[in-house]
């Protein structure tokens, strides 16, 4: 997971919402997932969180994206500030309108006394205040949290996947009929990302065991330097998946996350060389390199020890 993510939140004089990230997206939706983690904590919508990540004005130390942590470590910093961005706002607006702390109830952006509710305050005036608070307020200037954390251990996904495929033992071509994952990546905040960036990653996993190959000349040129020479996945080569998610909470974190980023792309290899190694069952196919392009098939399959002896 790596050393410490940090996280800004803060409210501005027009009681707009801002979360300074440090760790910063891939494309797998990042800032959706952040701007939830956040509003849940602050007891808003996502609409009214705006996530900014990788800008140093915001949020002076941040490490970045990688190893499945951009979730467990990043979001774990952004819940932390989001919580005490919270309590901040209760405490000044208690201040503001003369009562206990415990007597303020939150609306979304607003905040009210519990016994009398036409007696509120919003974000923007809370920031306003903020801006100059004095001891007396009892906080420091500034609507605003930052908070950094690390986890004391990592954090692991886990699950199973299973492939049904066909195999043309002329051509060489392997269909998959059909794939099954079952996946903990402990708590999902947002079920659909986490399944999008499954799909994503079984299929750069298809890509990898049967179709993509960086190959060199003697002089160390590659050969394939255009898509012309470079083998990606077509739609027609992703069967539906079918998906099973599982929750159970990590203990590492606030959040209960385990990160999803690897764990849909890593067992596709080992699954589909078992599947095409249990297909050619007859041939005694013993499969020791991937990709399986087919015309590596077709030499493993031509090869003598890939034909059982006669009776």
């Amino acid at each position: 997971m790596g050393p410490y993510e940090g996280a800004t939140a803060s409210v501005d004089l027009a009681g707009r919402i801002t979360v300074f990230t440090g760790v910063t997206s891939q494309g797998q939706s990042l800032e959706t997932t952040l701007a939830q983690v956040a509003a849940e904590e602050l007891g808003v919508t996502p609409a009214d969180v705006t996530v900014v990540a990788g800008d140093t004005a915001g949020i002076a130390q941040g490490i970045g994206t990688f190893a499945s942590r951009a979730a467990v470590v990043g979001g774990t910093a952004v819940a932390l500030a989001a919580r005490d961005l919270r309590a901040k706002a209760r405490r000044l607006a208690g201040r503001l309108l003369g009562i206990a702390e415990d007597e303020v109830e939150q609306e979304g952006r607003v905040f009210r006394a519990r016994r009398r509710p036409e007696h509120r305050v919003d974000l923007g005036r809370l920031a306003a205040v903020a801006s100059l608070a004095t001891a007396a307020h009892g906080v420091e200037p500034g609507l605003a949290a930052t908070r950094y954390f690390q986890p004391t251990d990592m954090t692991y996904s886990s699950g199973a996947h299973v492939a049904r495929v066909e195999v043309d033992t002329d051509s060489g071509a392997v269909r998959l009929l059909d794939y099954v994952v079952c996946h903990d990546s402990g708590r999902l905040i947002n079920p659909m990302v986490v399944e999008g960036q499954i799909v994503g990653a079984v299929a750069l996993g298809i890509g990898s065991a049967l179709l993509e190959e960086v190959r060199y000349d003697e002089h160390g040129q590659p050969l394939a330097g255009t898509f012309m020479d470079y083998a990606l996945p077509r739609s027609s080569d992703i069967p539906p998946l079918r998906i099973e998610h599982l929750e159970t909470l990590s203990p590492l974190n606030p959040l209960g996350l385990k990160g999803v980023g690897e764990s849909g792309a890593l067992p596709v290899a080992a699954v589909l060389a078992s599947a095409i190694e249990d297909a050619l069952t007859a041939e005694g196919i013993r499969i020791r390199q991937m990709p399986l392009t087919r015309p590596r098939l077709r030499a493993l399959l031509a090869t003598p020890l890939a034909r059982p002896a006669a009776p």
